[in-house]
């Protein structure tokens, strides 16, 4: 075979490989259903919501495990969400902003089951 055919041939495997890989993503990320925000939400449920999703997105299937099956999360996981929690509250520590972040934890990450909620957040 010609360099080039075998290239091609290469390619198209490597190709192929993460188009498989995306479309599993995809089927994950289907589902716990998406969380919109309402219209008159605040910066910090704002703030929030982005960084929930954004672990949701970079673990979607431990956290989906953990909201649909039960499964104990990794302590990377619980890190992860706990450095977002500093995160957040260095920027919104008003009192009445607390509660924002735990409940994108229940909604994006554990979708709406408190006992994921829970375990997620290491209660």
């Amino acid at each position: 075979m010609s360099g080039k055919l075998l290239i091609l041939l290469a390619t198209t495997a490597v190709l192929s490989a993460v188009a498989y890989r995306f479309k599993h993503r995809l089927v994950w990320l289907r589902a716990l259903p998406e969380v919109p925000l309402h219209d008159g939400a605040t910066d910090a449920e704002r703030f929030a919501h982005l960084l929930t999703t954004e672990i949701r997105l970079y673990n979607v299937q431990e956290v989906e495990s953990v909201a649909l099956h039960g499964t104990d999360p990794s302590d990377e996981l619980r890190a992860e969400i706990a450095s977002s929690r500093e995160l957040y509250r260095q920027r919104f520590s008003a009192p009445s902003d607390a509660r924002h972040f735990e409940n994108a934890v229940l909604n994006v990450l554990a979708g709406g089951n408190s006992r994921a909620s829970a375990k997620l957040v290491g209660s």
